[in-house]
């Protein structure tokens, strides 16, 4: 008995072995590649005279993790916080080029309602980029309008600080992604 069951073991461990191994290496092949440039860039869409409330911080990452096919190897994680001292709601759309300049992403990206000081967080499947830009052209969004302290505004009287480690996609060729995108 005490053979056999020797020998079940020995079956099921080296049946396992193989999957463990392979495990193994796929994550060995899975790393994340960084991006080690931060850029900084305002977007000031307030017009000229309107009273400003303030100015919300959008901080932008893209990940790439090497070794896994298609988009499951790009995340777009977007972290909006709200400084100011109002309770302030909106949603941006943020899109992203590839070197080329040609259009990869776009995203609908929602705040939430944040109150002053809190802040929201989501993470986005994404084909690789290599620029991003806030679209200021869309009727249902920021700038056009939000809501503040339950409010709605229209135009939204705040602007946008953003950082990222994608650098920022010139006005021109953000107009032509956008055109060629939609």
């Amino acid at each position: 008995m005490r053979s056999f069951t020797a020998v079940v073991a020995t079956l099921v461990l080296a049946s396992a072995v193989p999957h463990l191994a392979v495990a193994a290496d796929r994550e060995k092949k899975v790393e994340i590649i960084p991006r080690t440039e931060t850029f900084y860039f305002d977007v000031n869409a307030v017009p000229q005279g309107k009273e400003v409330l303030g100015e919300v911080r959008i901080v932008i990452n893209q990940a790439q993790y090497a070794g896994l096919p298609g988009p499951r190897n790009c995340r777009l994680s977007v972290t909006i916080s709200n400084p100011t001292n109002q309770t302030i709601e909106f949603f941006t759309l943020i899109r992203t080029a590839d070197i080329d300049k040609k259009p990869t992403n776009s995203w609908m990206v929602p705040s939430g309602m944040l109150k002053s000081s809190e802040l929201s967080s989501r993470v986005y499947l994404c084909q690789v980029s290599g620029f991003v830009t806030v679209d200021l052209q869309d009727r249902e969004a920021w700038p056009k309008r939000c809501l503040i302290n339950g409010k709605e505004r229209l135009p939204c009287p705040i602007n946008l600080s953003i950082e990222s480690n994608l650098p920022p996609l010139p006005k021109e060729e953000a107009q032509a992604a956008k055109k060629e995108g939609s």
